[in-house]
């Protein structure tokens, strides 16, 4: 038995990486006589390349009518999803299941998933393989474009394999209720509050240092179509703060490249130069590098859903930096809302939650319950894929005549 599992795995973000790994480690220990195989929802055989990114391409250079390059595009990133997958399936004894998630994957902000989710779920009813849905995040509607969301119901219309639906929080249940009413979802939390199992190099945690997770501003922009969020004077005024009260700074990014640029130009700062015991953390490239980055530190305060995650994986105190209501799934699932601060917050505010979050007695007990919750997930899965597989093999087995 093999079983495809699809998320953006090779994401320059290397969070999606983080709770991609989680996912297949504990999904190979449940199900130790299946082959599970990681495919990047994108058809990316490995992480970026740095040398490789242009910022480019084809789209730059001709000069087509928008809807004519969008056209294209997903034409393009169908072809490959569904080449990658002929690909991984020739190379398996021939995948008797397809798993989705997590990440937050059921969203039409760009043509980006629904593109590729209609690729697998097309390939899915052709070959008869059922398909599972797990961990994922659901987005407001009300952030889609239409084009996207048009592309996204269709995708989500061919789920005639479709056998489960986990999603991370109460917020993307009530959410996909309402898009897939006939077929709703259970409560699976984000894999990534299982990432303290994975590897990373050793090292040692420093009280007195915060990690500040930066997020460039354009993001909050393309994706919520909206000016919040932080921008370069919060992100200066917060270092100086946290500065001016003993902490050390960490700057850290997820990986992406426009964050990485955003940080270029913050560390520039001549004032945010001057801090005593400043750290710009390297580029991530891999998941165990942001765990590495993480684990450093004595607290973290972040805008990225999974750099937030990695932190109470770890066990280090975290402060989210509101942009995006996804954030709001994660901080209540964790008990954590009053941690989680408005976009266009002082400085100063995310500075005294920052020490309130070190000050506060960690909840240890609501930690280990929502990490188990996230294990049991995962057994939940396995148990209904081994269980259809079965009833699956035995109608088949039942539909074939005895040889005599």
């Amino acid at each position: 038995m093999a079983i495809l599992v699809f998320n953006d795995r090779f994401s320059a973000n290397v969070g999606d990486g983080l709770l991609a790994e989680a996912l297949l480690r504990h999904l190979r220990a449940a199900l130790p006589e299946a082959q599970v195989v990681g495919v990047d929802i994108d058809g990316k055989t490995g992480y970026p390349d740095p040398a490789a990114e242009t910022g480019g391409g084809w789209k730059r250079r001709l000069p087509l009518p928008f809807a004519l390059r969008r056209e294209l595009r997903c034409r393009a990133a169908y072809r490959r999803v569904a080449t990658r997958i002929a690909r991984v399936r020739a190379e398996t004894e021939g995948p008797a299941a397809f798993v989705i998630g997590g990440g937050q994957l059921v969203t039409a902000t760009s043509d980006y998933f629904p593109a590729r989710l209609l690729a697998i779920f097309d390939f899915a009813r052709r070959h008869g393989i059922p398909v599972y849905i797990q961990s994922v995040g659901v987005s407001e509607a009300e952030t889609w474009r239409a084009a996207d969301a048009r592309l996204l119901r269709r995708a989500l219309g061919r789920r005639e394999g479709l056998r489960r639906v986990g999603v991370r929080d109460a917020r993307s249940k009530r959410l996909w209720d309402l898009l897939a009413p006939d077929r709703p979802a259970v409560l699976a939390p984000d894999p990534g509050i299982l990432a303290d199992v994975l590897p990373r190099p050793p090292c040692d945690r420093d009280p007195r240092r915060v990690g500040i997770g930066v997020m460039a501003p354009k993001v909050v922009h393309d994706i919520m179509k909206s000016g919040g969020g932080a921008d370069f004077g919060f992100y200066r005024d917060l270092c100086l703060t946290l500065a001016r009260r003993g902490w050390r700074i960490r700057l850290f990014t997820n990986g992406e490249p426009g964050d990485e640029a955003f940080l270029d130009g913050l560390v520039a700062d001549a004032e945010v130069a001057r801090l005593p015991g400043l750290e710009r953390a390297p580029r991530p490239r891999d998941p165990a590098a942001l765990l590495e980055a993480v684990d450093g530190c004595g607290a973290v305060a972040a805008h990225r859903m999974h750099a937030n995650i990695a932190a109470h994986a770890l066990g280090v105190p975290y402060v989210g930096l509101g942009w995006d209501p996804k954030l709001e799934g994660f901080f209540a699932l964790a008990g954590r809302g009053g941690f989680l601060m408005s976009p266009g917050c002082a400085p100063a505010r995310v500075a005294d939650a920052v020490e309130q979050a070190v000050a506060a007695p960690w909840d240890d007990g609501l930690r280990r319950h929502l990490r188990a919750e996230a294990e049991r997930a995962v057994a939940d899965l396995a148990a209904a894929i081994r269980a259809d597989w079965a009833a699956d093999a035995g109608v088949a087995g039942a539909a074939t005549p005895a040889r005599a």
